[in-house]
C-alpha cells in the first residue's frame, strides 16, 4: 500500500514539475494544431532525401529535384472547393463585382516619374 502511495505521490510531483512548460507559450505552441511537424511529415522528408541521394549517385539527381519541386508546387495549389464560403479569390476578376483583396497593388498606385520630353 505505501509503495502506491509513493508512485502516486511521486506523480503528482513530475506532474507538477512539469505543469511550468504546459502553461508556457512554448507549451502551448508545442500541443497546439499549428505544430505542422509530425512523425509522418519527417518520414516523407527522410524518404525524399534518401531518394535525392540514390538520384545523385545515379547522376540524376537535378532532375529528381526539378520534378520534386513541380510535385510540390502541384501538391500545394489549393482547390476552389476548399475555399471557405464568401472568402475571396486572390484574383480579383473572379470577385463579385472584381474587387482586389486587402494589400493588392493596383496599376493607379505605381508612380513611374514618366514625363514626356516636350515639357521638361
Amino acid at each position: 500500500m505505501e509503495s502506491i502511495l509513493f508512485c502516486a505521490r511521486q506523480g503528482v510531483e513530475v506532474g507538477a514539475r512539469w505543469r511550468w512548460l504546459q502553461d508556457s507559450v512554448l507549451g502551448q505552441f508545442l500541443v497546439s494544431e499549428r505544430l505542422a511537424v509530425t512523425n509522418l511529415t519527417l518520414l516523407k522528408v527522410l524518404l525524399w532525401l534518401v531518394l535525392l541521394g540514390l538520384f545523385v549517385e545515379l547522376e540524376f539527381g537535378l532532375v529528381f529535384f526539378v520534378l520534386s519541386l513541380f510535385y510540390w508546387l502541384y501538391e500545394g495549389m489549393r482547390d476552389s472547393s476548399q475555399r471557405l464560403s464568401g472568402e475571396p479569390s486572390a484574383y480579383s476578376v473572379f470577385n463579385p463585382g472584381c474587387q482586389a483583396i486587402q494589400g493588392t497593388l493596383t496599376a493607379g498606385q505605381f508612380e513611374l516619374g514618366y514625363r514626356p520630353l516636350a515639357n521638361r
